[in-house]
């Protein structure tokens, strides 16, 4: 079993190229073990696309798909 902690705040999304973004934030959270980065389709459910370390700030999420909702 696990916790669900408050998730990170100042979430911030940059796109980068049309396939590709960068996400930032502030984890104000010092008891965190892991962060869990989830990505949706629209009308799907989550799914997993990384598990972070507690420490990190920023993620860049690529091959999306081009001209798709998520």
């Amino acid at each position: 079993a696990f916790t669900v902690s408050q998730g990170p705040t100042s979430l911030a999304i940059e796109r980068i190229l049309l396939n590709k973004v960068k996400l930032t934030w502030l984890n104000s959270n010092s008891t965190l073990e892991k962060i869990i980065v989830e990505r949706q389709l629209t009308n799907s459910d989550f799914e997993v696309i990384t598990e972070l370390p507690s420490s990190a700030t920023q993620y860049t999420d690529e091959n999306l798909l081009y001209n798709v909702k998520y």
